[in-house]
């Protein structure tokens, strides 16, 4: 993997980072002391200056609410085309589905927007 993809790849985790800790309502400094690091390691995995270890991302996922989504949206070995989501009975799902696509082939396939009734299935 090139190297530019490496920091790319780091800078999308330390986004994911950033707003799961200000979603959960923590500190940086509740963060590195969970973690058990310096609060100027902690920021440099947000800022795409210190790589995080596969260990502290599940760490830090765990403690923050992160979904794995969040951290590897098209998986670790996931076709980027088929995302698999779980539901208990009765749960409300909402799903938005962000297709891009180039001038020749969305003249072709539309640019309407689907919605579908979980429990019935019918269209709206």
């Amino acid at each position: 993997m090139p190297s530019k993809d490496l920091h790319e790849r780091s800078r999308e985790i330390g986004q994911a980072l950033k707003a799961a800790c200000l979603r959960a309502g923590k500190s940086i400094r509740q963060a590195s002391a969970f973690l058990g690091t310096s609060r100027e390691r902690y920021t440099g995995f947000e800022s795409d200056k210190v790589y995080l270890s596969p260990v502290e991302a599940e760490v830090l996922a765990s403690y923050l609410g992160i979904s794995e989504h969040e951290f590897f949206p098209h998986g670790l070995n996931a076709d980027p085309q088929e995302i698999v989501v779980s539901a208990l009975p009765g749960q409300t799902l909402h799903i938005r589905v962000n297709v891009e696509a180039n001038a020749e082939t969305q003249s072709e396939l539309g640019t309407g927007t689907e919605h579908r009734d979980a429990k019935s299935g019918e269209q709206g």
